[in-house]
C-alpha cells in the first residue's frame, strides 16, 4: 500500500516546473512549402511498360474469375435444389 502524505506535507511540496517553448520545425504537414515535382521521363516510361505488360495477363485472370464465379453459382444452385427437394 502506498504511503499517505499529510495535508501539511502536501502543502509543503514544491516542484520546479520549467516550461519553455521555441518553435523548431513545423509539426503540421500543411506548413511545409509544397511544390509539386515533375516526374522524370524515364520513370514514366518504365511505369507505362509495366502497365502494358500487366494488360496481357489481366485478360486471362478475368476469364479465370468468370469461370470460378459460374462454377460457384452452379454449385450453390445445386445445393439449394437439393435442400428444397429434401425438405419438400
Amino acid at each position: 500500500m502506498a504511503k499517505r502524505r499529510t495535508k501539511k506535507q502536501k502543502a509543503a511540496a514544491k516542484h520546479n516546473i520549467n516550461l519553455s517553448w521555441a518553435p523548431s520545425e513545423p509539426s503540421v504537414k500543411g506548413q511545409f512549402n509544397f511544390e509539386p515535382k515533375k516526374p522524370k521521363a524515364s520513370s514514366q516510361k518504365h511505369e507505362n511498360a509495366i502497365s502494358l505488360a500487366k494488360d496481357g495477363s489481366l485478360a486471362s485472370i478475368k476469364k479465370d474469375i468468370v469461370k470460378s464465379l459460374i462454377l460457384v453459382s452452379l454449385i450453390l444452385a445445386l445445393e439449394v435444389v437439393l435442400y428444397l427437394a429434401w425438405y419438400a
